[in-house]
């Protein structure tokens, strides 16, 4: 049978207060960690993952199976077409739990709790080997699970203050952002351990940065990371996927995110400036300013027509901005979202609809937006996750 899994998306992500130092970063550590000094090269690192221990960003999506479960596309061996499920990975990251939706129904099919008191983050999925990986940043480790069954794949070592994460299907890598280390570990998705390790550029060092968010290229040749902490801005480094060089800088506002579609821009969230900055990919040179209200979650529609933003200090009033890519003006009024905790990270899943966790030490809501009017997105449910919903991913996978 073809066993070829479609990933849908993954959601672009933020965390609350990245260097704004704003509350619900559950128990997580705040102290930064010293650097080598390394003028941005890759240090090569032979850790092996424990294997033995099986004993647990926006990309442009694929156009995805519809939501009927069957794709029109494809066949198996036997003449059928393949069927698939509909899923959406929440990171609690209070609860150090995942919830698993059914995104067709919205119906919670199961919870996973992280092996070892893990502190679950973001959530990425490999549809190439069908896993799913969560970054735990308690454990200082990235947990593979099988995505059939959800049993531990691996135990993947990586660097302390695990934080965002983007993965490559191009070349299987997945990129991981460790801001108190100050480095970005890069895990190969087949081997289930560590490429090597990057280092940031040591003038950014000595101002106080640290890495945030990751974001791989489309076409798999760079990578892109927000280095906060710096007063005053963010800057945004272009590495090379390859060995982690840097190939362009950019200074922003403060607090930013990051992504990206089919085209060659580079959309970059700054919440501490209320903006969304337009960047060229390819030089990284500005085209344009947006406004958006606090500015921090972002996820890119299906057809690439529109951006998604969302308002983190908004708390939910005004909490979800809709921008047209083609005029990159807002369409309607911004969307009112439930005040339980502050509105966060967004995905879109293959079923037509938007993800969006509420983050907060007491927090348990995952909102679900209709966008049946892509331009006027509207609140159709709200779902029970586990405590401080943070990450989250939304795919589709094909069933035996």
């Amino acid at each position: 049978m073809n066993r070829n899994r479609v990933a849908v998306l993954l959601a672009l992500t933020c965390t609350i207060g990245c260097g704004n130092g704003s509350e619900n970063n559950t128990d997580a550590p705040t102290n930064s960690a010293q650097s080598n000094g390394a003028q941005n090269n890759a240090r090569p690192n032979n850790a092996a993952s424990n294997n033995d221990t099986t004993s647990g960003n926006a990309r442009l999506p694929d156009a995805g199976a519809p939501d009927t479960g069957r794709a029109d596309a494809g066949a198996t061996d036997m003449g059928e077409p393949p069927t698939f499920v509909h899923h959406v990975v929440v990171a609690n990251r209070g609860a150090g739990t995942l919830s698993v939706f059914d995104a067709n129904t919205d119906e919670l099919v199961s919870t996973v709790t992280l092996p070892d008191d893990g502190e679950p983050m973001y959530v990425t999925y490999d549809a190439a080997r069908d896993r799913v990986f969560v970054g735990d940043r308690a454990n200082n480790r990235v947990v593979a699970y099988d995505a059939a069954d959800y049993e531990v794949a691996a135990l993947i070592p990586v660097g302390e203050g695990v934080f965002h994460m983007w993965d490559s299907p191009d070349d299987g890598t997945l990129w991981v952002v460790n801001d108190v280390d100050r480095t970005l570990s890069v895990v190969n998705q087949a081997e289930l351990a560590i490429t090597f390790t990057v280092e940031l550029p040591q003038d950014l060092l000595d101002e106080g940065g640290k890495p945030h968010d990751v974001f791989v290229d489309p076409d798999g040749s760079a990578v892109y990371t927000s280095i906060v902490g710096i007063a005053g801005k963010s800057v945004i480094l272009k590495l090379d996927a390859a060995d982690g060089r840097e190939l362009a800088r950019a200074d922003v506002g403060g607090d930013a995110h990051l992504s990206a579609g089919a085209d060659d821009f580079l959309y970059v969230p700054c919440q501490e400036s209320s903006e969304v900055v337009v960047l060229r990919r390819s030089t990284l040179d500005e085209v344009e300013t947006l406004d958006v209200p606090g500015a921090h979650g972002v996820v890119i529609a299906e057809d690439a027509s529109r951006l998604y933003v969302v308002n983190l200090p908004g708390s939910g009033e005004m909490g979800l901005y809709t921008i047209n890519l083609a005029t990159r003006e807002q369409e309607g009024a911004a969307l009112q979202t439930p005040s339980d905790g502050v509105p966060h990270n967004v995905a879109i899943s293959a079923a037509g609809k938007i993800y969006l966790t509420h983050s907060g030490a007491t927090a348990e809501r995952l909102s679900v937006i209709d966008l049946s009017t892509p331009s006027a997105p509207m609140v159709s449910d709200e779902l029970t996750s586990g405590t401080n919903p943070f990450g989250l991913v939304a795919f589709s996978r094909e069933t035996p």
